[in-house]
């Protein structure tokens, strides 16, 4: 797997390479690969904190969308089971069935009875 460490690694290895084959006295060969050597612990250092930093980043995104979520979804359900609003619905729901029937029966004459009004003649 790749990983940040191998590479810092093999960066500066390549540097305390250059510093064994070309610099010929060895105090300052020392001094340089030590340099080195806390250069990749100080690198190391940092891009731990950077990682652990994103990763707790990335956790607190991840809890306030969860916790945004969560209240949607309450803020939701209150909406739907609030009284005032099945009330309204209910009212809406009883005006368009009252006035769809009133208006589909307004041109409709009632048929004739057969109940007897006129008197017979004889």
């Amino acid at each position: 797997m790749f990983t940040l460490d191998s590479t810092i690694d093999s960066i500066q290895n390549s540097k305390k390479t250059f510093v064994n084959q070309y610099v010929t006295d060895a105090a300052i060969a020392k001094n340089l690969n030590e340099m080195v050597d806390a250069q990749t612990a100080y690198v190391k250092s940092v891009v731990k904190t950077g990682q652990k930093a994103a990763e707790q980043i990335g956790n607190e995104i991840l809890n306030a969308q969860q916790e945004v979520t969560k209240t949607a979804k309450t803020a939701v359900e209150q909406m739907v089971n609030n009284a005032v609003i099945k009330d309204l619905n209910e009212k809406i729901t009883k005006d368009f069935v009252e006035s769809f029937w009133k208006d589909a029966f307004k041109w409709t004459q009632p048929a004739a009875g057969t109940a007897k009004n006129s008197k017979a003649t004889a």
